[in-house]
């Protein structure tokens, strides 16, 4: 009989691993293009140097991208070799992703010079609703339901880590300082705030769907408990009523990550 869910672990993991790490490798220059969070109707030579200006400023290095991706194929390698379980790939594979992403932004808090005080107050709400933070620290744990599972124990663990961290970067660069260099502030502004909506938006999109795939794999691996069933249904709960309406609200899906 064909075991679906040691086929699942090796070859849906490690195939996704290795596609995703190079995905990263090789869009590294357009995902750290600016421009693809504006829409093209929206753009003109002003925002266009706006945009410029603020890459400029930013210097977000190609290693944000590089990094992980590298250690994402390396990780796939290993599943599909069998030295790996798919799911710990996964888990080590997503906080190698979130943290390198993550420090990445928080470097830009220490721009010095560069950085401008916010022309208007900047609170928890000015992007994402209220009630999605309690959603997000209860998503952010869901994992943990399967963490007497032998062989989901570690993932979870490292599931949690990533699903916290992006979490908590969302909300650290949605207090950032402004970013301006003062040439042309009212354009400026409007990149600011659009850059770090887009981020913030695409970092709650991360959280919520990195313990998605973990307590699904999980939940159909392991024999059903009102825990670990509460777990699945609040994190495709959150999928469906946070994610899913935004990527219907996006052209683009990179503009959000």
């Amino acid at each position: 009989m064909v075991n679906w869910n040691m086929l699942i672990d090796k070859w849906y993991f490690g195939l996704f691993l290795v596609g995703y790490g190079l995905f990263l490798v090789v869009r590294a220059h357009a995902l750290n293009d600016l421009r693809r969070y504006f829409r093209r109707d929206d753009r003109s030579p002003e925002l266009d140097d706006a945009v410029s200006r603020r890459q400029e400023l930013e210097s977000l290095p190609l290693a944000a991208w590089y990094v992980p991706g590298i250690i994402n194929v390396l990780l796939g390698a290993a599943v599909l070799g069998g030295a790996l379980s798919g799911i710990i790939g996964y888990g080590f594979g997503m906080c190698a992703f979130v943290t390198s992403l993550g420090i990445s932004y928080l470097r830009l808090r220490n721009r010095g010079a560069t950085r401008a005080a916010a022309l208007a107050p900047r609170t928890l709400t000015s992007i994402v609703p209220l009630p999605w933070y309690p959603a997000a620290a209860l998503v952010s744990i869901a994992p943990l339901a399967f963490v007497d599972a032998p062989q989901f124990g570690v993932a979870a663990i490292l599931v949690t880590f990533a699903a916290i961290a992006t979490f908590g970067f969302a909300i650290s660069s949605n207090s950032m300082a402004s970013i301006m260099p003062g040439r042309d502030p009212q354009i400026e502004l409007y990149v600011d705030n659009r850059v770090r909506r887009c981020r913030v938006l695409g970092l709650f999109a991360i959280g919520m769907g990195v313990p998605l795939v973990f307590v699904a794999m999980a939940w159909a691996a392991t024999p059903s408990t009102l825990l670990n069933t509460i777990a699945i249904i609040l994190v495709f709960a959150a999928w469906c009523g946070f994610v899913i309406p935004l990527l219907v609200r996006s052209a683009r899906i990179p503009r959000f990550l």
